[in-house]
């Protein structure tokens, strides 16, 4: 059974309210995590817990308890120059960004363009599914 510090291998699918698949392990092979190590959201472990080997679920995920609630404050409008490469700049596409969070620390996010307006880029770091109600479909593999 799943509890906190178990060794889980399973395959797992996220999907829209209308089915429509963000990701998925089900074709290829399954992940392996230990409860608790941060691989996953905290909020994507919980409703694993009491999941036995060899269970399939499907669990609805509010935004808040999924990918979050989108953020107006992660627009962000950059400069063109900003981009090395600049075939890339296409509305659509979604690119790597080395950011520097309020503390100092880098890190990497990515992030979808939804606009161009000359030289000014309107990058949308929200997470693609922030702000949408999910479905989790896991089929626990084993647990140890």
């Amino acid at each position: 059974m799943i509890k906190f510090g178990s060794t889980v291998k399973m395959h797992y699918a996220i999907s829209n309210l209308d089915g429509v698949k963000f990701e998925s392990t089900f074709d290829k092979e399954p992940i392996t995590f230990t409860v608790g190590k941060g691989v996953l959201p905290q909020k994507l472990e919980v409703p694993l817990y009491g999941l036995n080997a060899n269970e399939e679920q499907t669990i609805r995920l509010s935004p808040k308890d999924a990918f979050g609630l989108r953020d107006e404050t992660k627009l962000k409008t950059i400069n063109k120059k900003m981009f090395p490469k600049k075939n890339m700049i296409k509305v659509g596409n979604v690119l790597e960004f080395d950011i520097k969070t309020k503390g100092g620390e880098e890190s990497i996010t990515f992030g979808m363009i939804k606009s161009i307006d000359g030289e000014n880029i309107l990058v949308d770091l929200n997470h693609p599914l922030a702000g949408h109600s999910i479905l989790l479909k896991v089929k626990i593999l084993k647990v140890t």
